[in-house]
């Protein structure tokens, strides 16, 4: 079993966990538990940590982008 790390801006119900663990458990190809963690900084959307990876699906990363590009 792998262990990830999810933020989101707000706190997720429990149908929202319950889909985010069966998407990362077909993804890495196994059951998941999850950490959950609210962090208002990310606007909205979620950042997920599995191992050394970093599935970052935030407001705040893609204004982060959007930024960039205008750079």
């Amino acid at each position: 079993m792998k262990t990830i790390e999810v933020f989101s801006a707000r706190p997720l119900s429990a149908c929202d966990r319950e889909k985010i663990e069966i998407a990362f458990s077909q993804k890495v190809g196994q059951q998941v538990r999850a950490e959950y963690a609210v962090d208002p900084s990310l606007i909205g959307g979620i950042r997920v940590i599995c191992e050394d990876e970093i599935f970052d699906g935030t407001v705040s990363a893609e204004l982060e982008k959007i930024l960039q590009d205008l750079k």
